[in-house]
């Protein structure tokens, strides 16, 4: 049932009032404790500097008005029009998300520069780095249990996928030549990168530079399961209305390009042929889901607490035919990576549990069960924290109403996993840029929120986008969260 006008207007008075004190608060730096609890080590706090980069903010802004534009269009479309212009609207989305990312990273204090310093330093990335050492996979993945927490930064704490991602990529460039005239024409001003920089092989070199392209335009990706899992779930404006906010959600754009913005991509792609297996209750495509998140814990192990999401929608989505069956061909698809790794005499369950020890440690909990949330929230933007809360609230009075069926499923799971993972303790800082993989579900509850419950109009819609892109662009300004 929609929500009245007058409540509207004063939500978004809520959300622009939240979102005025919370800029002033990041730009005057009113405490470090908006940061976080302590710095590093052995705490974390994303660091606080600020370099006057005003007179590059055109380029954010003319996408965001290109974006603007479209958003307005595909507001103003009637429906049989928007059916049929689907496909290019989303993909018209896919490079406007690349080219804000783009944007936002050249806005910074560093330019554009700084991604390929971001995935050459062994200090800032890791996977690189790590990739340059195979000889042999086989021996590499043989050793990985004992050697995964002597590897440089956060390849230290993942999974193998990432840093082999990497290595194919240097095979392939090892015999792609047409690149290579280009890279070793580079020239670094920037003395520690160029330090790197010279001592990596052509090869390596147009891998690194392939990476700064690659890495966000898999992030822009994502878009596509949002759309398709979001339009199976609710309908099509629901949908595209999650894509566009998508691309502004500030943990997304600041941490490109860390491997984190792409591991979306396995666990929506997952989540969205989950659905249509059960919609249709072709098996095949639950056991296709399996696999896909099997391949995505390959790369990280942060994307496991989704499989609550996967389970309980396994159970509850389906609760009037046969849960088992899809139960079992969606188990079956997990465990096809840990087969094959077993059969080259690689044991999962080790490199699992050597991978939670490498943890960081001396982290007080009491103290980042409430900062995780705080941290997770406040990257998703104060526009959609304020309207998560207003949901949250208004689904508790459904609970007390003991109408239950009308609280969203998605909203349950996404709750009792965020809940679970938080109490557990198992995370302690940069929830941010960890939990990454949770903001797509996140958006899509938020987008049926305010597509179905509330039905706010496009002005509204087009406001909340702008104070994403807003908070952004100030914390970009105003924070470090990638040297």
């Amino acid at each position: 049932m929609a929500i009245m006008a007058k409540p509207i207007k004063n939500y978004f008075i809520y959300i622009s009032l939240t979102f005025l004190i919370f800029i002033i608060a990041i730009a005057f730096n009113i405490s470090p404790y908006l940061r976080g609890p302590g710095p590093y080590p052995p705490d974390w706090r994303w660091a606080y500097l600020f370099a006057n980069t005003i007179y590059k903010i055109w380029a954010p802004l003319i996408i965001l008005v290109v974006i603007g534009i479209l958003i307005k269009i595909v507001e103003e479309l009637e429906f049989k029009t928007l059916i049929k212009n689907t496909k290019i609207i989303v993909v018209l989305f896919i490079i406007s998300s690349f080219l804000f990312q783009i944007s936002i990273v050249y806005f910074s204090r560093s330019g554009i520069g700084v991604l390929l310093h971001r995935i050459i330093d062994p200090n800032l990335n890791g996977y690189f780095t790590t990739s340059l050492h195979i000889t042999n996979i086989n021996t590499f993945l043989s050793g990985y249990s004992q050697n995964v927490l002597s590897f440089s930064m956060h390849a230290q704490g993942h999974p193998p996928g990432a840093i082999l991602l990497y290595y194919l990529l240097n095979q392939i460039f090892s015999h792609f030549t047409l690149f290579n005239k280009f890279v070793t024409s580079i020239h670094i001003q920037h003395q520690d990168v160029n330090i790197v920089w010279s001592n990596l092989n052509t090869s390596q070199k147009s891998t690194a530079i392939f990476s700064m392209i690659l890495i966000p335009f898999l992030s822009s990706l994502v878009l596509i399961p949002i759309y398709l899992s979001t339009k199976a779930l609710y309908d099509i404006k629901t949908a595209l209305r999650a894509v566009q906010l998508y691309i502004f959600i500030p943990s997304i754009v600041l941490f490109i390009p860390i491997n984190d913005v792409f591991l979306p991509l396995f666990t929506m792609f997952s989540f969205t042929l989950l659905i249509f297996g059960l919609k249709s209750q072709k098996s095949y495509l639950v056991f296709l889901s399996g696999i896909i998140f099997s391949l995505g814990l390959f790369f990280s192990i942060s994307i496991l607490p989704v499989l609550l999401i996967m389970f309980l929608f396994l159970y509850l989505f389906n609760y009037k035919k046969s849960i088992a069956a899809g139960l079992v061909f969606y188990v079956a698809g997990l465990l096809v990576v840990p087969f094959i790794l077993l059969l080259n005499a690689i044991d999962p369950l080790k490199m699992f549990l050597v991978l939670m020890s490498g943890l960081p440690k001396g982290r007080k909990y009491s103290t980042w069960i409430v900062y995780n949330i705080y941290d997770f929230y406040i990257f998703s933007g104060i526009p959609v924290l304020v309207l998560f809360f207003i949901y949250l609230c208004n689904s508790c009075k459904q609970l007390f109403k003991k109408k239950i069926l009308r609280v969203d499923l998605l909203f349950l799971s996404f709750i009792l996993m965020v809940v679970l993972l938080d109490v557990s303790g198992s995370v302690r800082g940069e929830a941010a840029r960890i939990w990454i993989p949770f903001y797509s579900f996140l958006v899509i509850i938020i987008s049926k929120f305010i597509t179905q419950d509330l039905q706010i109009n496009k002005k509204y819609f087009m406001f909340l986008i702008l104070l994403q892109c807003i908070q952004i662009i100030v914390m970009q300004e105003f924070w470090v969260t990638l040297w």
